[in-house]
């Protein structure tokens, strides 16, 4: 199967840029990158559910955490927060080069 896609100027300078560092053809990094995260199987049924199941994991964690676990978890989400604050990027720059 042939597929063809319409990117901006941006988005072909960073494709050609981390397909060229790892040695590879455009298409080729592109077809890896696209493989690698699953972008290929089909889509859940219900977005919706998937998401409330991974809250619900994440609120049984929570409860299971020690005052000293939330405290430093606390504080690591503050470091990002100044980090951002200190050094702000858009999500476009951020979605145009991602390395995901």
């Amino acid at each position: 199967m042939t597929l063809t896609i319409e990117l901006t100027p941006e988005q072909e300078a960073c494709l050609e840029t981390q397909a060229t560092a790892r040695g590879l053809e455009m298409a080729e990094f592109a077809k890896l990158r696209l493989l690698e995260n699953g972008r290929l199987e089909p889509a859940k049924s219900d977005p919706c559910a998937e998401l409330a199941e991974i809250f619900a994991q994440w609120s049984a964690e929570d409860e299971r955490m020690t005052p000293d676990e939330i405290e430093r978890a606390d504080a690591g989400w503050n470091e990002i927060d100044r980090g951002l604050a200190e050094n702000p990027v858009t999500m476009r720059e951020a979605m145009i080069c991602a390395d995901v």
